[in-house]
C-alpha cells in the first residue's frame, strides 16, 4: 500500500510528497520518485512529516529512519546515532530563526541548532515521550500536540493551530 502521509511545498514551488514507499517532488508537470536506492539517509523511506527550510531545501521525518534534509539533490539523515532519541520522527518545524524542531515517537522533541541536536526534556519542563504536531505562532514560539489518551478511542489530530492568541488542537475521534 503507498498511501500519501505528508505534503509541503519548497521556496523553488516544488511540491514534495511523502508515501510510505518515499518521497515525492511534483514540478507542475511531471513527479520524480526518491527512494532508498537515492540516498541511504532514505534506507526506511515510510514518510511521516516534511517540512520547507528557510534556503530552498526540505525536512523530511521517517518512519525508523530519522530526520532527513534534502537539498541541492543531496540528502543528509540524522539519527539516534547523532543524538536523536528516536528514529521515528513524526512532526517537523524550522523556525524562524532557523533551529528545526523534532518531535518523535518514544523520544520527545528535540531541536536541531547549529548542527547539534539537543534533546528537550523534563529539565526544559518538557514531559512528553510522543510528539505528533508541532506549530509555531507568528512570534516564533513552538507549540506541540504531545498526547494520545489511552482511555479513549480517540487521539489529537493536525497540528495545534494560534488564533487570537489561544491554541487550538483538533480532535480526530
Amino acid at each position: 500500500q503507498n498511501s500519501v502521509q505528508a505534503i509541503t511545498q519548497s521556496r523553488d514551488g516544488y511540491l514534495w510528497v511523502g508515501t510510505q514507499q518515499g518521497l515525492a517532488r511534483f514540478d507542475g508537470v511531471r513527479f520524480e520518485i526518491f527512494d532508498g536506492e537515492d540516498s541511504a539517509a532514505l534506507k526506511r523511506p515510510y514518510i511521516w512529516a516534511l517540512a520547507p527550510a528557510r534556503d530552498g531545501g526540505v525536512w523530511l521525518g521517517s518512519e525508523e529512519g530519522g530526520l532527513v534534509r534534502h537539498v541541492n539533490n543531496t540528502f543528509k539523515g540524522y539519527t539516534k546515532a547523532d543524538g536523536l532519541a528516536s528514529n521515528w520522527v513524526n512532526a517537523i518545524l524550522e523556525d524562524r530563526n532557523g533551529d528545526v524542531w523534532v518531535g518523535m515517537i518514544d523520544g520527545g522533541l528535540a531541536v536541531l541548532r547549529n548542527n547539534k541536536i539537543i534533546a528537550i526534556d523534563s529539565s526544559a519542563g518538557f514531559k512528553g515521550k510522543n510528539v505528533f504536531a508541532l506549530a509555531a505562532d507568528t512570534g516564533g514560539e513552538v507549540w506541540s500536540v504531545q498526547t494520545i489518551d489511552p482511555e479513549l478511542a480517540m487521539y489529537i489530530t493536525g497540528g495545534p493551530k494560534v488564533f487570537k492568541g489561544k491554541v487550538l488542537v483538533g480532535n480526530g475521534g
